[in-house]
C-alpha cells in the first residue's frame, strides 16, 4: 500500500469569536470573567459605574412629577378662565361690560390653553429623558452574545473607557476551523478527512 502524505503546519481557529465592547463611555467597575472562563450567552461580563445615570434618572422623575402638577394646575386655571368667558360673554350680551374686558378674558383663557400645551409639552419631554436615562443605565452593562469562552481579556475594573472599547474577546471552540498555508502543487493532493 502506497501512501502520499503532505506535512503541513497551520493553526486552529474558532469559527465564532466576539469582541466584548462597553456600549457608554465611563469607569468599569467590574469585571465577572477572566481569561479562560466559560460563558452563557447573556451572562453579565462586565458593568460600567452608574451612579452618574441613576442620579439622571431619579432628575427625570423629578421633572415628570413637576411636570403633571404643572398639568393639574393649567386645567384648573383653564377651567376657571372657560367659566369666565361663559360669565362675560352672557355680560356682554347683556351689555353690561365692553367688548374690551371680555377680549382681555378670552385672552387670558387662550393663554391658558398654551400653557396646558406647553405643560403637556414638558412632560412627554421629560418622559422621553426618563427613557433615554434607563437605556444609558442598561448600557452599563455588558452581557455575552454568545455561548464561549474568555480567550481575552483587555481591561481590569478601574479603567476609563469610551464607547466601543473591547472588554473581552469571547470565542466559541466548539467548532473549530483550520488555517493552513501551503504551496499549490500540494493543494491537489489534500482533502477532507483524518
Amino acid at each position: 500500500v502506497l501512501e502520499d502524505r503532505v506535512a503541513l503546519i497551520g493553526s486552529l481557529r474558532p469559527l465564532a469569536e466576539v469582541q466584548v465592547m462597553s456600549k457608554i463611555a465611563g469607569r468599569i467597575e467590574k469585571i465577572t470573567v477572566d481569561v479562560g472562563d466559560p460563558v452563557r450567552r447573556g451572562e453579565l461580563i462586565a458593568q460600567v459605574e452608574d451612579r452618574e445615570i441613576l442620579q439622571q434618572i431619579q432628575q427625570a422623575e423629578a421633572s415628570i412629577s413637576v411636570a403633571r402638577a404643572s398639568i393639574q394646575q393649567r386645567e384648573a386655571e383653564l377651567a376657571n378662565y372657560t367659566r369666565q368667558v361663559r360669565r362675560y360673554r352672557d355680560l356682554h350680551e347683556q351689555y353690561l361690560i365692553s367688548r374690551q374686558d371680555l377680549d382681555e378674558v378670552v385672552t387670558r383663557q387662550q393663554t391658558s390653553e398654551a400653557q396646558l400645551e406647553l405643560s403637556k409639552a414638558q412632560l412627554r419631554q421629560s418622559e422621553a429623558n426618563l427613557a433615554q436615562d434607563k437605556i444609558n443605565l442598561e448600557n452599563t452593562r455588558s452581557y455575552a452574545p454568545m455561548d464561549g469562552l474568555v480567550g481575552k481579556r483587555f481591561l481590569h475594573p478601574g479603567a476609563l473607557v469610551s464607547a466601543n472599547t473591547p472588554i473581552v474577546n469571547l470565542v466559541d471552540l466548539r467548532t473549530l476551523r483550520m488555517i493552513v498555508n501551503m504551496v499549490e502543487r500540494d493543494i491537489v493532493r489534500v482533502g477532507r478527512g483524518a
